[in-house]
């Protein structure tokens, strides 16, 4: 008998645990994202006074909390699964974005932003944080990013090495003063007009395919490194889709400031084709290295003049040159198709 008790106490005490559990409430400390959140009643289903956790959780659709004075959205990371946030025109300083995988689309602009963690959504496809005050902003893991609009903030510095599925970039009004864009090689349309840039890198390997670049407002930029300088000459001067200022001219070999593309030599070596389908061919017997756009050293050989690229994948790669005595003469971006 006394068995029988303790195991029905046991049973009783595992229920109400599990009862609890599903009643428990989301935090939400801003009156106003929480009156939102209880006034949408396909959010709040039961219609009562508090989120629970599974409502959140359950909930897939899109949170559109435009211009309601919101200046925390603590408890937004219960909302795992929603696809859309739309939350311009409040009072939020930062934006943890983080616990949201489900999120494919986020408007935050014109909010007093310093800080955007998006570093887990790998299925973020765009981002808008525009008219903001972002200083940084961290989107190493999306992945599917496709469009980032940024303009007008206080970024100079932003890591777009992860981002291959990028298309459009606008960063206008920012205070970039090198941007590299030539590890992205989906990108078509750019705007960097208002910075203070000094080198910028187009060579991407897809220029042919570029629609959009505008970048005036840039006293200091002297060349911008492309796919092929006759191309750019050519097509890059309708003063409506393509718009630089005119003391800025297009090179195959700037000098940037970014040691990727630098030379040491006075005779750069030749390293062709490029694109290449299975072989790039040196123009003298070279000591190489070969790496991947993160820094992975994926081959090393001394004494070359050509190397075989035919078990890599298509990408981007990076190709360094010494000489005898181990100093670097050139590093050269590879596109293997």
């Amino acid at each position: 008998m006394k068995l029988l008790l303790q195991f029905s106490l046991f049973i009783i005490f595992g229920l109400n645990s599990i009862s609890s559990l599903q009643a428990q409430n989301v935090t939400i400390p801003d009156v106003n994202f929480k009156a939102y959140l209880l006034g949408n009643t396909a959010i709040n289903t039961n219609g009562d006074n508090e989120i629970q956790v599974s409502e959140a959780t359950d909930f897939q659709g899109s949170i559109s909390c435009n211009d309601l004075n919101i200046a925390d959205t603590t408890g937004l990371e219960a909302f795992v699964n929603i696809q859309y946030l739309y939350c311009d025109h409040n009072q939020l300083t930062t934006l943890n974005l983080s616990s949201n995988l489900g999120l494919k689309t986020v408007y935050c602009n014109d909010n007093p932003l310093t800080f955007v963690d998006a570093s887990n959504n790998t299925n973020l496809e765009e981002l808008n944080a525009y008219q903001c005050q972002l200083t940084s902003i961290n989107i190493t893991n999306c992945t599917s990013l496709d469009a980032l609009y940024l303009y007008d903030n206080q970024l100079s510095i932003i890591d777009l090495s992860t981002n291959l599925a990028l298309t459009a970039i606008s960063l206008e009004m920012n205070q970039f003063e090198t941007l590299d864009l030539s590890i992205n090689p989906a990108i078509t349309a750019v705007g960097v007009t208002d910075n203070q840039l000094t080198s910028l890198n187009l060579a991407n390997g897809n220029n042919m395919n570029f629609v959009n670049i505008q970048a005036t407002n840039n006293p200091d930029l002297r060349c911008v490194q492309v796919d092929d300088e006759m191309y750019s000459n050519d097509n890059w001067n309708d003063g409506q889709f393509f718009n630089f200022d005119p003391q800025t001219s297009f090179s195959e070999d700037c000098s940037l400031g970014n040691s990727e593309f630098n030379t040491t030599n006075s005779s750069p070596i030749a390293v062709y084709p490029n694109p290449t389908k299975d072989q790039i061919n040196f123009s003298e017997v070279v000591t190489i290295e070969l790496a991947s756009v993160t820094g992975q050293i994926l081959n090393s050989q001394k004494s070359v003049s050509f190397l075989d690229l035919s078990k890599q994948t298509t990408g981007i790669y990076f190709i360094t040159i010494t000489d005898s005595n181990g100093q670097v003469l050139q590093r050269s971006k590879i596109i293997k198709e």
